[in-house]
């Protein structure tokens, strides 16, 4: 079974995504009304703002609380959001049975829309999976990721590197899985020569997840002395 170096990958993420970020409050040394003023009043370059941009920088800069639930009509990526915020909430709006998409009712969005919405869905999940460290989300996020190998191509979503960190994992037992996720940090960059604002806050939560993910294998292979 290969192994995966989930700390060096969880710095090359970061250093590619800080230099895009140099207002972001990102670390400690920030109050925590710094980060949420910057949570709330994100736009990225075009002046946009998604239903999921809220969870997604509140849990990467540490908030507490989930925020608002989701509005009547969500996507599922964004109910699956709101559940890494919110333990407690359902994740009824994702398909976790079977082996095929998380988000199948939005394949009618078309290929971009619904590539999006599946990748964003899977990051959620793999958040959660590793979060609880539940074996049944661990798996589902596995099927998953071996659907998107069969069924999508990186490049048919908006270049955003959503779910870098479950291909990243998902390695170990699929090791092709590595190079669709350098696929998506490179496309990511290759626009601009490096990440917009939104997927440089993507890509610091899939090395926030990939330092968990580290610290996790270093207590495998190094277990606590039970005396």
């Amino acid at each position: 079974m290969p192994v995966v170096d989930f700390a060096n990958w969880s710095d090359r993420l970061e250093a590619l995504a800080r230099p895009a970020l140099p207002d972001a409050p990102l670390g400690p040394r920030h109050p925590v009304e710094a980060k949420h003023e910057y949570a709330t009043r994100f736009l990225d370059e075009c002046g946009d703002r998604r239903a999921t941009d809220l969870y997604l920088i509140s849990h990467l800069l540490g908030l507490d609380g989930p925020p608002n639930p989701p509005r009547t009509g969500a996507s599922p990526d964004e109910h699956a959001w709101h559940a890494v915020q919110a333990p407690d909430a359902p994740l009824g709006a994702l398909e976790l049975r079977g082996d095929g998409a998380l988000a199948p009712s939005e394949r009618s969005r078309g290929i971009e829309a619904w590539t999006e919405i599946e990748l964003s869905s899977l990051h959620a999940l793999a958040t959660i999976a590793t979060m609880r460290n539940d074996p049944s989300l661990k798996d589902r996020c596995r099927r998953a990721v071996e659907w998107h190998l069969a069924e999508l191509q990186p490049d048919n979503g908006t270049n955003r590197p959503w779910a870098v960190h479950a291909f990243v994992w998902a390695s170990s037992t699929i090791p092709h899985a590595k190079q669709h996720a350098g696929t998506l940090v490179h496309n990511a960059c290759v626009q601009r020569g490096r990440p917009e604002a939104l997927s440089a806050l993507i890509l610091l939560h899939n090395a926030k997840m990939l330092r968990v993910l580290s610290h996790a294998s270093d207590e495998a292979a190094n277990p606590a002395d039970p005396r």
